[in-house]
């Protein structure tokens, strides 16, 4: 069951982006605060110590700014990722302060991994590698119609990544997904399992292992989940539920997203890990479980013994802690 967590007061139109855990006493969340205010809007990093969440201090910024991914190497080695009005915008925490990082990215980036080379994508063609003190530019794709939003790291030199690209133009033109794996010294296109629809996106993509490797893709009837041991893709049953089901993402042995109550525009938050036996809904607090929600998110830390989750209802953001009996 997931237990209820505090967290610290927010500034006005909050919401929240992505989660990254290191263990029982360290996570991370990113955001973006007073996006419906008269206000620039500007990044929000929130910290988990093992007792209290608390806000990070953030480096000033001149110009309207959001941030959309966030992903830690250790506690001293934390990336987040997003945008200004302008330019890129990537931050970079060393276990006592965070700090702007230059980059000659130019389009806007959309995901972040860090182990020990910070991989980060977005827009367009090309992936930024972090290889202190200096970036690298690695071609992954093929045409400016093409992007990656997501990407994971089974290792250092096992990174996978996702996104599409449009084929097309005009009424006919249609959206398809790509999944494309450095190994070290390059990136090349890797084979999306057979069940994809040829129409779509990569949503998530999130390694365990080189051989344990999860990816969500969103086709005209839903999202779909398959995992990858190493040398073929498994397509997973959709997770049962009564009305409408619309998954967001995956991570390692869990997806989420928003189910919607039949006769009724309802959308309630729900959470599913995967065991022996299926999927399986982990019940949220009775307080929580009939609230509408949305922007669900949820993150594992390594080996999957603490979850964290997040959903936006009405009456602002709820955090939600899974933690699994040794």
């Amino acid at each position: 069951m997931f237990e209820r967590q505090t967290l610290p007061p927010l500034p006005p139109s909050t919401t929240l982006t992505a989660l990254t855990a290191l263990g029982d006493d360290h996570a991370w969340i990113s955001g973006t605060a007073d996006i419906l205010t008269s206000r620039p809007s500007r990044p929000v990093v929130l910290r988990w110590n093992g007792a209290t969440w608390t806000r990070e201090d953030l480096p000033e910024l001149d110009d309207a700014a959001s941030l959309i991914a966030i992903s830690a190497h250790t506690t001293a080695d934390v990336w987040a990722v997003g945008n200004t009005h302008r330019d890129p915008l990537v931050l970079h925490n060393d276990g006592a302060t965070w700090a702007r990082v230059d980059t000659p990215a130019a389009g806007w980036l959309k995901a972040v991994t860090a182990t020990d080379h910070v991989h980060v994508v977005g827009r367009g063609p090309h992936t930024l590698r972090r290889t202190d003190p200096t970036w690298a530019s690695d071609q992954a794709l093929t045409t400016t119609r093409e992007s990656l939003t997501t990407i994971t790291a089974a290792a250092p030199s096992d990174v996978w990544a996702g996104g599409s690209g449009w084929s097309g133009s005009g009424p006919t033109s249609y959206r398809y997904p790509i999944l494309t794996r450095w190994d070290g010294t390059a990136w090349t296109n890797h084979p999306l399992p057979a069940a994809t629809s040829p129409r779509g996106y990569v949503t998530s993509v999130a390694a365990n292992s080189p051989t344990d490797v999860w990816l969500g893709c969103a086709t005209p009837h839903g999202m779909g989940v398959h995992r990858w041991d190493g040398d073929t893709w498994t397509t997973l049953p959709t997770p049962p539920a009564t009305g409408r089901l619309t998954l967001r993402g995956v991570v390692a042995g869990w997806t989420w997203g928003t189910r919607t109550t039949p006769g009724t525009f309802t959308t309630r938050p729900v959470y599913y890990r995967w065991t022996d036996a299926g999927w399986e809904e982990v019940v949220l607090p009775e307080q929580l479980a009939t609230k509408s929600a949305y922007d669900t998110g949820l993150a594992t830390t390594p080996g999957g013994a603490n979850v964290w989750a997040y959903f936006t209802a009405a009456d602002g953001i709820h955090l939600l802690r899974h933690r699994t009996s040794p």
